[in-house]
């Protein structure tokens, strides 16, 4: 087993049309890593995404692992 060095985090933010904030982040080692996009709904609540993702090598598209809204 080796061990993978961390990736420096894609971070963003911005405002989404409902005018609350957007924020996207992704920790990642060289074959792995995760993503989690943080966004508010149609519905004005909060929605966050956790996805798994291939890590900086990027080689295959990311899995949705869960969804979670405001109440």
């Amino acid at each position: 087993m080796h061990s993978a060095g961390v990736g420096h985090s894609g971070k963003t933010t911005g405002n989404s049309e409902g005018g609350g904030i957007s924020a996207t982040g992704h920790i990642r080692g060289w074959e792995i890593g995760a993503r989690v996009n943080c966004y508010v709904g149609p519905d004005g609540k909060d929605i966050i995404e956790v996805y798994l993702t291939s890590g900086s090598h990027g080689c295959k598209g990311d899995i949705l692992v869960g969804g979670f809204a405001e109440p």
